[in-house]
């Protein structure tokens, strides 16, 4: 699997090059706001969201950002993952 980085999505594609999913992000003043997390349904149950999620982490803490989930998917795994919570936008 390999990550592939568009202006407004990241997405998971696989060996054959199929983008098996994405998360769908937008960025306002030093904040990474994941909109939307998709895996294509045949792909689904596989534990790829969470690679997609890993992979937006890693980008937000490359670029320094804060992150604001916005998608019940983002949302759950900020949830499970408690250590990343400094990553998380301050209300």
């Amino acid at each position: 699997m390999t990550y592939l980085y568009e202006i407004d999505k990241i997405y998971l594609v696989d060996e054959e090059n199929v983008k098996v999913g994405y998360v769908d992000y937008r960025i306002d003043n030093g904040i990474l706001i994941l909109n939307k997390v998709y895996v294509l349904p045949n792909y689904q149950g596989k534990g790829y969201a969470r690679l997609i999620m890993d992979e937006a982490v890693v980008f937000a803490q490359k670029e320094k950002y804060l992150v604001r989930p916005i998608c019940s998917y983002a949302i759950g795994y900020f949830e499970k993952n408690p250590l990343l919570k400094d990553l998380l936008e301050s209300k």
